[in-house]
């Protein structure tokens, strides 16, 4: 009266490799085919099994419940480490990946072959895929540690078969690019944070000075200061953006039309979110070329109010006893 289907039994094949005693065992996965599937709109999904899910399978035996030492890794060809998966849920709902549970016995983890997507800010507006860089066909492999072992296990990730034109090449290079627009996101949302920071430390240094009867003397700089801040910052995001529909009222700035070129580059290609697998499009690379274009001058003005405006309010805190405003080791790029 039922019917049962068993998804993937590698595990069921390598029993035999469990060497007894051992305090955890890594199966060698199946190899994962790199292919986007549905984005349509087919009625009666709520009834139909769950399905496969998309990615590599990596699957794991544990004698005793993982710790927070324990960690499953998957490397790439040049041996980085692509994607981390620990018994930290906190960390994994940042992420937005599957936690390695703390629990004895065999587990799944899915790598849903992405690299890290790009790092955004609390309550950013965006509209666009914000997920990860698509990992491009080749070798790949995963690794269990543990306080008592270390295991690894290579497979591969094939290309979609149905679209034979897309060659190794174009893979490569549609991760290239995709992975440098993520590291642009990632820059002008640190430049943004930066923004903030310093003009909270620059309005609390007048707070600071009123407490000594000088905010006469600390507010026309710090306004002066946090106004040239501002004006990058405005270039930078849209500030009048407060909710999720907001960015129909007004206009993106730099952190979204960054995101609409890298939804095209590597997003997931359903009805909103992606454009054509493999190589970036002539018009996918003018448009990241425009707004490279942009963001370059905003960097190095910028830079600019870091390296002479900031040092001399500081040196006018530093005359009045107060404390300076601190930047963060890394700077604007």
């Amino acid at each position: 009266r039922s019917l049962y289907v068993l998804d993937d039994i590698t595990p069921l094949r390598q029993l035999a490799e469990v060497a007894r005693g051992s305090a955890a065992h890594l199966f060698t996965p199946r190899d994962s085919y790199r292919a986007q599937v549905g984005g349509g709109g087919a009625g009666g999904v709520e009834n139909a099994p769950d399905p496969l899910p998309m990615g590599a399978l990596l699957q794991a035996w544990f004698a005793a419940a993982p710790d927070s030492a324990s960690h499953v890794d998957v490397l790439d060809a040049r041996g980085l480490v692509v994607r981390s998966f620990t018994t930290d849920t906190a960390r994994a709902r940042r992420l937005g990946q599957p936690p390695l549970r703390a629990l004895a016995g065999a587990q799944r983890i899915v790598w849903d072959l992405t690299y890290p997507g790009p790092n955004l800010l609390e309550g950013q507006t965006i509209w666009g895929y914000t997920g990860g860089v698509k990992a491009p066909p080749g070798n790949y492999q995963v690794r269990l540690a543990t306080a008592q072992t270390t295991q690894s296990r290579t497979f591969r990730v094939l290309a979609d078969p149905r679209i034979p034109q897309v060659t190794q090449a174009d893979y490569d290079e549609q991760f290239r690019v995709s992975a440098a627009v993520r590291d642009s996101m990632n820059a002008a949302n640190e430049a943004i944070a930066l923004i903030r920071a310093v003009r909270e430390q620059a309005m609390r240094a007048v707070e600071q000075a009123a407490r000594i009867n000088r905010a006469s003397d600390v507010k026309p700089m710090a306004d002066a200061l946090s106004g040239k801040l501002g004006g990058v910052e405005g270039a930078l995001i849209q500030t009048r953006s407060e909710s999720d529909q907001d960015p129909i009222r007004f206009p993106g700035q730099i952190d979204n039309e960054l995101t609409e070129l890298y939804t095209n580059l590597t997003g997931t290609d359903s009805y909103i979110y992606g454009g054509p697998e493999g190589r970036p499009t002539r018009g996918a690379m003018e448009r990241m070329n425009d707004v490279l274009r942009v963001w370059t001058p905003l960097s190095a003005r910028l830079r600019a109010i870091l390296e002479t405006d900031v040092p001399a309010f500081n040196e006018l805190l530093r005359r009045l006893g107060l404390g300076a405003i601190v930047l963060p080791a890394k700077p604007v790029t």
